[in-house]
């Protein structure tokens, strides 16, 4: 699994180090076949998010596990990291 967690007034951090929710923008990256963090566990985390109200894309891998190894994967989860960034890093 690997995530991008953005707060507006603190920039970006690890879920577990925000201090608060305000303004906060999550992707989630998840291969289907990680042994280390289950997707389930992944589906929790984007359930609790989305019922908050906090926007949290995610995006699930098929074939992969803790770590993406198709290049198709990468180049997609890379794509949608620049894409993140654009809206809510760089150009905000």
């Amino acid at each position: 699994m690997l995530d991008f967690f953005f707060q507006a007034e603190d920039g970006i951090r690890g879920a577990q180090e925000s201090r608060g929710l305000g303004d906060v923008y999550k992707r989630q990256f998840q291969g289907l076949d990680d042994m280390v963090v289950p997707p389930s566990q992944s589906e929790m985390i984007v359930a609790a998010l989305s019922e908050k109200g906090i926007e949290c894309e995610y995006h699930a891998y098929e074939g992969e596990g803790h770590g993406f190894r198709k290049s198709e994967n990468i180049e997609h989860m890379y794509k949608a990291i620049d894409r993140f960034l654009r809206q809510w890093v760089i150009f905000s």
